[in-house]
């Protein structure tokens, strides 16, 4: 192939990236399985409690030594990227239209190497009810049900609006639509 798909979800502190913060980052190589996650530090940020309360991340926590400053976390993501990809194309569910506005903003060096390509989910999910002639609720309940089966199974860890649980999530949905296999038996 001559893209590599990278799997990658954020979570935040607010919808509006011009108010909230990135707090955190995750990535899988499709084709490897290799995975990369990231919990961002702040000493102080304003956030949204109903964004708080769908990530589940503790604010009290947010300025633990045991989370990356993103000058760092940028570098390290940028150099993770590019050393398993020669042109990566980041997925995901409303990858272009959430995910990598953020990483623009917050994470400059990786945003510029991700490019403006992308694979969102939610297009590939109406090109399926399209092809199939269904509604839209249920092919994406049907695939999001198999796919959440799937990523429990192998995932042991796997909770919703957890970055790197999402980013396993969004690989299962993506062989589910296509067949395309993910990790290393896919090769």
């Amino acid at each position: 192939m001559d893209f590599d798909i990278i799997s990658l979800d954020t979570e935040t502190s607010s919808l509006d990236p011009e108010k909230g913060a990135l707090l955190s980052l995750a990535m899988i190589n499709f084709a490897t399985g290799e995975s990369i996650s990231m919990d961002f530090c702040y000493s102080s940020l304003v956030v949204t409690p109903g964004a708080m309360r769908i990530n589940q991340i503790d604010i009290l926590e947010l300025d633990s030594p045991d989370r990356t400053p993103l000058l760092e976390a940028d570098e390290e993501l940028f150099y993770w990227v590019k050393e398993r990809c020669h042109s990566p194309v980041p997925m995901g569910l409303n990858i272009g239209s959430f995910d990598l506005i953020w990483i623009r903003k917050f994470l400059p060096q990786l945003g510029s190497y991700l490019g403006y390509r992308c694979l969102d989910l939610n297009s590939l999910l109406f090109a399926k009810a399209l092809e199939e002639g269904k509604p839209l609720a249920a092919i994406k309940k049907f695939v999001f049900d198999a796919a959440r089966m799937k990523a429990q199974e192998g995932y042991p860890d796997f909770r919703q609006h957890d970055a790197l649980s999402d980013t396993y999530f969004n690989c299962m949905v993506l062989e589910a639509i296509t067949g395309a296999k993910f990790g290393k038996e896919g090769k």
